[in-house]
């Protein structure tokens, strides 16, 4: 008779917390598994209320030498941006040296047809990585521009110009809360301990979430985060994070929580 092993995630229910695009797109990863998905956006993203700065940029995309990207989220609203009103601006875009933070962030600039200039270490997966990478590299002469959404913190800015670089950052979308119709049902499990995990990947996830639901509510699941940025926010907002992603992935994510039901099982 064959053999057939029990999927490694069977009989877990796991919440999602990313927007409903990723929520969707990273859903199969987990039942592929066996677990049982719970899509609960705690993101929406949204043109920022002005596109004043965005255009002003767009006309003097010539006067910088870099761009920093750190999210999928900057380089699509930057490209947007420029095809709705400045096209010869992505012409110039192509021509400078494009930084990208992370894979999700490389692969829509590669997507969109720009080609990518410099990547921090997957270990690295964040804005202070490409200061670590930059730190050695000449900064003399060199302008960078930061597009960015709302809430990213300053770091990259600030550190830049530790460093003498010449920095200039944008806000090209928004994050916001989303109104949530499935936030009380989502509650109502956690409280029930109904849940068995909840996935981070941004530190707006994690706020946003809490916000929600309220902290105490998740803190009945185990939390489980990808990249220490995000992990750090968990901690800060009083969530104990029992699973870190080894890489900054949602299949790294997921083997690690395979790994620890995995580990606590033997």
């Amino acid at each position: 008779m064959e053999n057939l092993s029990t999927p490694s995630l069977a009989g877990r229910t796991i919440v999602l917390t990313r927007s409903a695009e990723h929520n969707e797109v990273n859903r199969p990863l987990f039942e592929a598994r066996g677990a049982s998905v719970l899509c609960f956006p705690t993101i929406e993203i949204h043109d920022p209320p002005s596109w004043d700065a965005v255009d002003s940029v767009l006309r003097k995309l010539a006067e910088f030498t870099d761009v920093c990207f750190t999210s999928q989220y900057s380089v699509k609203k930057l490209v947007e941006r420029a095809r709705a009103v400045r096209p010869k601006a992505l012409e110039t875009l192509s021509t400078r040296t494009l930084i990208a933070v992370g894979e999700k962030t490389r692969s829509t600039l590669e997507s969109l047809g720009f080609p990518l200039s410099h990547m921090p270490q997957p270990s690295q997966s964040s804005a202070n990585g490409i200061v670590e990478m930059l730190r050695t590299q000449p900064l003399e002469g060199r302008k960078f521009l930061y597009p960015k959404g709302n809430i990213a913190r300053d770091d990259l800015s600030e550190q830049l110009r530790a460093l003498g670089a010449s920095i200039e950052d944008v806000v090209v979308y928004q994050t916001r809360v989303p109104e949530s119709a499935f936030a009380e049902t989502i509650k109502q499990k956690l409280q029930q301990k109904e849940i068995d995990v909840v996935t981070f990947f941004s530190p707006s996830a994690v706020h946003n979430c809490i916000e929600l639901v309220g902290e105490e509510a998740v803190s009945n699941a185990i939390i489980a985060a990808v990249g220490n940025t995000t992990a750090d926010a968990a901690t800060k907002a009083g969530l104990k994070v029992t699973i870190r992603a080894e890489q900054p992935t949602a299949e790294s994510l997921v083997q690690s929580i395979e790994r620890y039901y995995q580990n606590i099982g033997n």
